[in-house]
């Protein structure tokens, strides 16, 4: 089964739970994972660079895994894109 990933926005630097057109971004939950699986992207360091990272948790494991460093959400999403497509082909 092929699955299809995207990005929710979600939260933002210091705007509230309300997005706007101003809004900078920094948490993104991960639509289209595997049943069971979870995953976000995140700006862990948003104030002074941007420092996207992955937090992964597959249906098996309790435990949030943080791997990487990404510029953007979209560079991010490309790799847990393919990690996917090679784990369920």
């Amino acid at each position: 089964m092929k699955y299809t990933l995207t990005l929710d926005p979600k939260a933002t630097e210091g705007s509230g739970s309300r997005l706007t057109s101003d809004d900078k971004i920094i948490v993104y939950p991960v639509c289209g994972m595997p049943d069971g699986d979870w995953a976000t992207i995140a700006n862990t360091n948003a104030k002074v660079v941007n420092d996207w990272q992955i937090g992964r948790k597959p249906a098996d494991d309790g435990l949030v895994d943080w791997t990487g460093h990404y510029g953007s959400a979209d560079e991010a999403l490309a790799v847990l894109q393919s990690e996917i497509d090679q784990t369920h082909p």
